[in-house]
């Protein structure tokens, strides 16, 4: 794992649900860039624009290999966390003629999956309920 990914992982670890904006931030220089991030089997489908290409790199190793996965998001984290694009939102997976973007987060759990949270009790905390460790 290379310096860039460290960084990204370090910083979704900690905190998750993080954004691409909160990921530039983190990379600052290294992040700028021409690559457009898109789902694969749908062009049009933005993530993100103007990232460079280890960052872009870094991202793709990370959630190809399992470390991060990519969460359908709100706007308005994107909008909290001072950047947006100009473009209309993807609704769905499918081809549009013209670019729309998908506002995701990266989480280092698979978007089917809640996190787990422990309580201080030593239960855990999950869908909002507190279950004991055992069951």
């Amino acid at each position: 794992m290379n310096d860039i990914e460290q960084k990204i992982l370090g910083l979704v670890s900690e905190r998750q649900h993080v954004s691409f904006v909160e990921i530039k931030r983190l990379l600052g220089e290294d992040s700028h860039g021409e690559i457009w991030l898109s789902l694969p089997k749908h062009p049009n489908i933005i993530l993100w624009p103007d990232i460079s290409e280890t960052m872009a790199d870094a991202l793709t190793s990370l959630v190809k290999a399992g470390r991060l996965y990519a969460h359908p998001s709100s706007v308005l984290v994107y909008f909290v966390d001072g950047g947006s694009l100009n473009l209309p939102l993807a609704k769905q997976a499918r081809q549009y003629k013209k670019p729309h973007w998908l506002p995701v987060v990266f989480c280092t759990f698979p978007p089917h999956q809640r996190r787990r949270h422990a309580t201080p009790g030593g239960g855990w905390i999950r869908e909002g309920k507190e279950v004991k460790k055992d069951g």
